[in-house]
């Protein structure tokens, strides 16, 4: 099928890989979770924060700048605690 023609097909399946990897990196799926858990913890639902503990390194910043000060608002210590040292 890909008969002499295998070299640019590599290369294309080489660019659709970067560019998923790319496109991975700008939406960052961890910040949106940590996003969306927020906003509806905003609207009077529960901050399931032992699932936004296991999300990793890549949801830190977001955990740090939205769930951490609304855990503190909340006046929910045991959340804000548990995600102060996550972020340690």
């Amino acid at each position: 099928l890909l008969r002499g023609r295998s070299a640019p097909f590599a290369l294309g399946t080489l660019v659709a890989a970067w560019a998923g990897v790319l496109a991975l990196d700008v939406a960052d799926p961890a910040a949106r979770v940590v996003a969306t858990n927020v906003a509806r913890a905003e609207r009077g639902r529960a901050l399931d924060v032992r699932y936004l503990l296991g999300l990793g390194a890549d949801a830190v910043p977001a955990l740090a700048t939205r769930a951490l000060p609304l855990a503190t608002a909340r006046g929910d210590t045991a959340a804000a605690c548990a995600i102060a040292r996550a972020l340690r």
